[in-house]
């Protein structure tokens, strides 16, 4: 359980062209080459913090000396100012003159373009990619197809990574000087703890769905134009700006199916890969990933791919997984990041207040630890804090399974330190009406208020207050539906008035009860001390929010006692039977946690043997008054009364999530 976790994001050192020191520029350029007359002009390259040491080739923050001298290829495109394709020049002519490790500059040569004395514009792409016209789109290359459909139709996959940078030239003269930035076509993924280590110890992470392939450009369709990184000083912009321009990011045809880290065993590899290189000392090991465009989506489904990081940790010793969604809390409403290239998204944990998943697979088929707009997180993120502030709910995600009239839900918000609360700026408002929002002023100890939330499940909504300082959202739910329908109503709780605008959202759930299946039982013998069994399969689909499950089991007759050595504990309470004693009655309780059940549900099901032992005689069977019992026809009990069968009631203990089930048992 994560109770502070932002993400900041902070710009990649962009890749560069500048000119080359003085020493290697040839002299005075020769302008007098008629147009179309092959020339040779020297560029730069600038690679900030580049590594000079020899390493695999894979997406990284920069290139190496030695990829630049035997792996990356120098890619040209030429185009007039209608988009036509003059020229691709291709790697072999262009050439490195010469690498300065001290002032990280790249000189290189490009041989053979044509001069002209009209406008150009020049496409520089720099990849590992061995030749162009054999990547996806490389076709429009040898057809010296248009700017806008070829440059935008390169794509690369794998761990191929691109620069690309784009330069409009008045003219091309033998041996002039260019100076054109190059930007990446990659994302940076990274987290970094700050946490207090007594509580939680990161151990790794990684990135899930990582798009299998990625532009080599940055096109917004739209409006028929590559978005600008750089502003007119040359200097990167900052991610709303290139939002403002209407890029969000290209997932390329097909980026959903070749994705890749989606699986459980790719993630624990990554994930081992990520703790070893953290346990022997490194300060951090980053993703490198695709460009991914997801701003659109408001939440993650079986058929919505969405691209999120598995953060592992120990948390009090025990070994814990969250899952965190790469997104941002704006104007009280959760929405996720475009991926844009060139960009570092950074994870920063802050607190870590309780556990996260138990398993990998429990996170990654989980809701987000963070996602604040529309997840159901785990029953345990219930605040969310930061530098001082935090909002806590009591609950995130509320099921009914039957009309309720007096459900609470409390809320409350705690102000940093020299800063006054504003009841009119703590607000509450449906997902599905974000114009209309309400906030808890007005409301004391004393005085409630009544607010419009009604929607798919509340009926109708007030608020009150208590002394401690927390609020009460009391609820009334509409009628149940008598179909298949799950009606799902999201509230959003969040203080307007903070630095960090926290929030939380509940989601309250409207549906008929789940339920048992396959259940069967044995027959027990006539005599005393017999035993029996009840098998039962627990319905699949519940989330986390609904355990620990106590099933309980209760028999009419008063009549069993559980075996020793099972999971089964003795409970006293009232009568779930209709119609039964007012007295307290004796029952069985088995308590099932999150761990247990989604273990059982990838072993094959979540299957329960319950067994038990008669302590009565079938003549005391017969003896035993049912007849009140009898008398309620209760849907799937048989009457018994003053015969030796007998009814066992297996339900949910409290809040009723499962239909009961009424197992009607004959002694042999």
């Amino acid at each position: 359980m994560m109770r502070t976790i932002y993400i900041t994001v902070t710009l990649i050192l962009s890749a560069f062209l500048t000119a080359c020191a003085i020493q290697d520029m040839p002299g005075v350029p020769d302008n007098e080459s008629s147009d179309g007359t092959p020339v040779e002009i020297l560029t730069g390259a600038s690679f900030p913090e580049m590594d000079f040491g020899a390493l695999s080739r894979a997406m990284s923050d920069e290139p190496t000396a030695d990829e630049l001298l035997n792996t990356l290829k120098i890619n040209l495109f030429v185009f007039d100012p209608s988009g036509v394709m003059l020229q691709f020049i291709d790697p072999e002519d262009i050439s490195i003159v010469n690498i300065d490790p001290v002032s990280k500059h790249v000189c290189f040569k490009v041989r053979n373009i044509y001069s002209s004395s009209r406008p150009r514009r020049l496409h520089f792409v720099i990849t590992s990619a061995e030749d162009l016209h054999q990547i996806s789109g490389g076709e429009y290359i040898a057809a010296m197809a248009s700017e806008t459909t070829t440059m935008p139709a390169l794509v690369v996959a794998g761990d191929i990574d691109a620069y690309w940078g784009i330069k409009e030239l008045d003219s091309i003269v033998e041996n002039m000087e260019l100076t054109v930035k190059l930007i990446r076509n990659f994302v940076k993924l990274s987290v970094r703890s700050v946490a207090d280590e007594s509580v939680f110890r990161l151990l790794g992470y990684t990135v899930v769905n990582r798009p299998g392939k990625g532009t080599i450009t940055p096109y917004i369709y739209r409006d028929h134009l590559f978005a600008s990184f750089l502003d007119s000083d040359n200097d990167l912009i900052s991610y709303d700006d290139i939002i403002a321009q209407g890029y969000f990011g290209i997932n390329p045809a097909g980026s959903d199916e070749g994705m890749t880290h989606t699986t459980e065993s790719e993630v624990m590899a990554a994930l081992q890969e990520s703790g070893s290189r953290i346990a022997t000392g490194a300060s951090d090991t980053p993703c490198y990933i695709y460009e991914r465009s997801q701003s659109g989506l408001t939440s993650a489904g079986s058929d919505v791919m969405v691209t999120y990081m598995i953060v592992v940790g120990e948390y009090k010793g025990k070994r814990c997984y969250y899952k965190i969604d790469i997104g941002r809390d704006k104007e009280g409403k959760f929405g996720f990041y475009d991926l844009l290239r060139n960009f570092q998204y950074t994870v920063e944990i802050t607190e870590v207040g309780g556990e996260g998943s138990p398993t990998l697979i429990d996170a990654m088929n989980g809701a987000a630890h963070n996602n604040l707009s529309t997840s159901v997180v785990t029953r345990d993120l219930f605040s969310i804090g930061y530098d001082g502030e935090k909002i806590e709910v009591s609950s995130t995600r509320v099921i009914f399974t039957e009309q309720t009239t007096d459900y609470s839900l409390r809320f409350r918000y705690t102000t940093p330190a020299g800063m006054a609360f504003d009841p009119s700026k703590l607000k509450i408002y449906n997902i599905s009406n974000e114009a209309v929002e309400f906030n808890v002023s007005g409301v004391s100890p004393g005085q409630s208020k009544s607010i419009g939330l009604t929607g798919e499940v509340i009926d109708n909504a007030t608020i009150t207050s208590d002394e401690d300082g927390w609020y009460n959202l009391n609820v009334s739910t509409k009628t149940v539906p008598t179909d298949s329908r799950r009606l799902e109503q999201n509230v959003r709780i969040y203080y307007s008035g903070g630095a960090a605008g926290l929030g939380r959202t509940v989601t309250f759930m409207l549906r008929k009860p789940w339920e048992f299946s396959d259940v069967v039982s044995t027959k027990p013998a006539l005599s005393i001390g017999s035993d029996f069994s009840i098998g039962l399969t627990l319905p699949s689909g519940l989330s986390q929010s609904q355990f620990p499950l106590v099933i309980t089991f209760e028999s009419d007759k008063q009549n069993i006692y559980a075996l020793n050595g099972t999971p089964l504990s003795v409970a006293t309470g009232k009568s779930g039977f209709a119609g039964a004693t007012t007295d307290d009655v004796i029952f069985y309780e088995w308590r099932i946690e999150w761990s247990e059940y989604t273990a059982a549900e990838t072993g094959g099901g979540g299957r329960l043997n319950a067994q038990f032992r008669l302590n009565t005689t079938s003549a005391e069977d017969r003896a035993y008054n049912t007849l009140s019992i009898d008398a309620a026809d209760i849907p799937g009990r048989n009457p018994d009364n003053g015969s030796s069968d007998f009814c066992v009631r297996i339900a949910n203990y409290g809040r009723k999530y499962i239909q009961p089930y009424y197992v009607n048992i004959s002694r042999n």
